[in-house]
């Protein structure tokens, strides 16, 4: 009986397999299309442009470095803000 049922679960299960590979295969195959809305290039005078330069710091390598740099500040941030805790 054991056999029986083990067997049949086995049979199941790939069947359900198979339909599931099926089914992603047949997903990989379709092809979606999305209409974008056209978009306007900033102008001179958007105040995006404003920020550029506004947060100089003066180091050289924050694009190679900018993890580290991030990780730093939070570090400062987590020790200021535990030693204002009480408790802590």
């Amino acid at each position: 009986m054991f056999r029986e049922n083990k067997s049949h679960l086995q049979t199941e299960l790939f069947n359900t397999t198979t339909l599931m590979h099926s089914r992603t295969i047949a997903q990989l195959q379709k092809i979606r299309l999305k209409k974008v809305q056209p978009v306007q290039p900033l102008g001179k005078d958007d105040p995006i442009w404003k920020l550029a330069g506004a947060g100089d710091s003066g180091l050289k390598d924050v694009a190679a470095k900018h993890d580290h740099y991030l990780a730093e500040g939070e570090m400062a941030w987590q020790v200021a803000t535990a030693a204002t805790k009480p408790g802590l």
